[in-house]
């Protein structure tokens, strides 16, 4: 059976310069409308193509990847704008993006792809505050989670620590921002490690630690820069209420 086109309406000459302007106006490109496209730079090329498909007055909107490749200055203000457009417009925007920056400041319903499935789909801060699988602890959230086999856990805490976590919790995932760093004696909920390498990385710092019996290191984040040593041995404390508990075989949460 053929399929028949719908055709849109035909609009006349002021209508269309109306809506060019208020496009323009709204993404402030007004003084370049007489330009080339190879006259422009990467931001203003990226707002023409918003404009585009701001004329046509669409139902929802379809970005993909629409950020990639801008300079880091560039890349933060046209989130910004992208945001404040859509609060504008209140028109449904659907934004494919891998920078989970993007992802996590952008989106009002967030849903997490892995090979085309669907892993998770909730807010941000749901997602991040509890991800379903062991593949959105990792992908969302920079440095990524921290994971540890819960049996190697109970060699370095206590006890008491890790009983109130569900049966069939055979891998523990630390948030890097949820390891705090003790400057008193050890307790029954630390973790000692030893730093090999820290990271300034402006307001914040990377600390990489290695504990004796595996392979992996760990990553605490700080929200200031310590007066630490690469090499020394550090005690970090966990709070009960922050580990996240997953099954290993299957990669989903145990809840």
């Amino acid at each position: 059976m053929a399929v028949k086109r719908v055709e849109e309406p035909r609009l006349h000459a002021p209508e269309i310069n109306g809506r060019v302007r208020e496009a323009a106006a709204m993404l402030e490109i007004g003084p370049f409308l007489d330009r080339k496209p190879r006259q422009l730079a990467g931001g203003q090329r990226r707002r023409v193509a918003m404009g585009r498909a701001l004329v046509r007055e669409p139902a929802a909107f379809l970005f993909d990847e629409p950020l990639s490749n801008l300079d880091s200055k560039l890349h933060v203000q046209m989130r910004v704008e992208i945001r404040q457009l859509q609060k504008r417009l209140r028109t449904t925007l659907l934004y494919v993006t891998q920078d989970q920056l993007e992802a996590l400041t952008m989106a009002d319903r967030l849903v997490v792809l892995n090979n085309g499935q669907i892993e998770q789909i909730g807010t941000p801060m749901e997602v991040y505050s509890r991800p379903a699988t062991t593949f959105v602890a990792g992908f969302i959230g920079f440095p990524a989670m921290n994971m540890l086999p819960a049996e190697y856990m109970r060699g370095l805490v206590s006890a008491e620590s890790l009983a109130h976590l569900p049966i069939g919790a055979d891998l523990i995932g630390i948030r890097p921002e949820d390891l705090s760093l003790e400057r008193a004696c050890e307790n029954e909920r630390s973790l000692s490690g030893r730093l090999v390498v820290l990271e300034p990385a402006g307001a914040q710092s990377h600390l990489h630690l290695s504990f004796a019996g595996i392979k992996e290191t760990m990553v605490a984040r700080l929200p200031h820069m310590p007066d630490v040593q690469e090499g020394s041995n550090l005690t970090f404390s966990i709070e009960r209420d922050r580990l996240h508990p997953f099954d290993a075989a299957t990669g989903k949460r145990v809840v």
